[in-house]
């Protein structure tokens, strides 16, 4: 069977993250020079990534430097990881949700300008499943110096994102166990040292804040390596079979093994520096990364949307800028399409970790009520794909 979404990092990588954890070394800076990822030569400011615990614990971050005032209002894209709403309610602001278009993932002019107000003060757009979000709307209004603007890219990959220029302010990424050249967990806060919103004094203000923070145990994280071995060990294409029919709930099994964070004090978790290696871990898989197989994949994606018939149940197929971090589909019977996915050898799942709160009306809300995900990787035969045509274009 194939597996839904396998960890993006070889046996070498898991053992050298190991290694790493074995091995006394200084701590290292927290800080990377984005520039050298770039191919743009107009860059005129210092690009920097802050190497942080998660994306999560980056955006806390960012809020706690911020200083927002209480009341303040968040114009959050309506489909983001359940922490990332809590995150804002706990520096007493007010999440509001914005709906983009199921299609293509766009910003509608009308719904932006209903939900923009003026007690918003950040505005937060999360790109999903990969492909990238059009922020032309939201640039190009009237009230953009109002408010500062950050894009979640925690589904798409750093050195892919700065090949090209971004007018947002702050950017969250994440390299967590199922993400793009993952380093089983971490994430960067990026934006340019000097600029608009008073970024100019907000770096001293950033570290100040990470180094009141408590150090990540070098035990934690062997730990979680060792596990991700075992994960990977079971996900093989040879083993995953026989693992998967052994197994009474499948999503509950995996689904509890890959979770990053308990049930306690979400900000107190969150608010911890990464250890020694885990960062070096980090620098290593991003200046590592081979972008040729992140160009495969778009390929692959391309060529199966084109392929289906039944383009309607692809969300996101008209976004132009699409890397298929995870391939989504939709269906009026989920469990019956994806009980036919398996009988076929893919592993499809509706589990997913994000959730689209809003009103009856929402779009997005009503995308994930029907949603599921087949695998998609870069070594998928040529039968293979034809037989995921085929399953897409027989769902109803």
């Amino acid at each position: 069977m194939r597996p839904r979404k396998k960890i993006d990092a070889s046996f070498r990588d898991l053992f050298t993250a190991f290694r790493f954890c074995l091995t006394p070394s200084r701590y290292p800076s927290l800080w990377m020079d984005l520039d050298q990822f770039s191919k743009l030569s107009d860059r005129s400011q210092a690009t920097m990534g802050l190497n942080c615990l998660s994306a999560r614990s980056a955006f806390d971050l960012l809020l706690t430097a911020l200083k927002l005032p209480v009341g303040s209002e968040v114009l959050m894209t309506a489909a983001n990881i359940p922490d990332m709403f809590e995150i804002v309610r706990r520096h007493d602001l007010v999440p509001v949700t914005l709906d983009l278009d199921p299609v293509d993932f766009g910003i509608g002019k009308q719904e932006l300008e209903r939900k923009l107000s003026e007690k918003t003060e950040l505005v937060l757009i999360a790109h999903l499943f990969g492909s990238r979000t059009d922020l032309t709307p939201i640039l190009r209004h009237p009230r953009r110096n109002d408010f500062v603007l950050v894009e979640d890219c925690a589904q798409l990959f750093i050195r892919d994102y700065y090949r090209r220029r971004t007018e947002s302010d702050f950017q969250l990424f994440s390299l967590g166990p199922i993400k793009t050249a993952t380093a089983l967990g971490g994430g960067v806060l990026c934006y340019q040292k000097v600029g608009s919103q008073g970024k100019e004094s907000i770096t001293g203000e950033l570290l100040e804040i990470v180094n009141s923070y408590p150090v990540q145990s070098r035990f934690r994280y062997a730990k979680r390596v060792l596990k991700y071995v075992l994960i990977k060990c079971l996900t093989t294409r040879f083993i995953f079979p026989g693992f998967y029919r052994m197994l009474r709930d499948p999503d509950q099994t995996l689904g509890s093994l890959a979770r990053n964070f308990k049930d306690t004090d979400l900000l107190e978790q969150l608010r911890v520096r990464p250890c020694s290696p885990l960062v070096r871990m980090m620098k290593r898989r991003i200046v590592r990364f081979n972008a040729r197989e992140m160009q495969t994949r778009r390929e692959v994606g391309n060529r199966l949307i084109r392929s289906v018939s039944k383009t309607h149940r692809i969300p996101g197929r008209a976004n132009p800028d699409h890397r298929y971090w995870v391939f989504p589909i939709t269906a009026k019977d989920r469990q019956g399409t994806i009980k036919c996915f398996r009988e076929q050898g893919f592993d499809a799942t509706s589990m997913h970790s994000m959730d689209a709160p809003g009103d009856d009306s929402s779009q997005l809300q009503r995308l994930f009520e029907s949603i599921l995900f087949v695998p998609l990787e870069t070594d998928l035969r040529e039968e293979e794909l034809s037989k995921l045509v085929e399953l897409i274009d027989a769902t109803e």
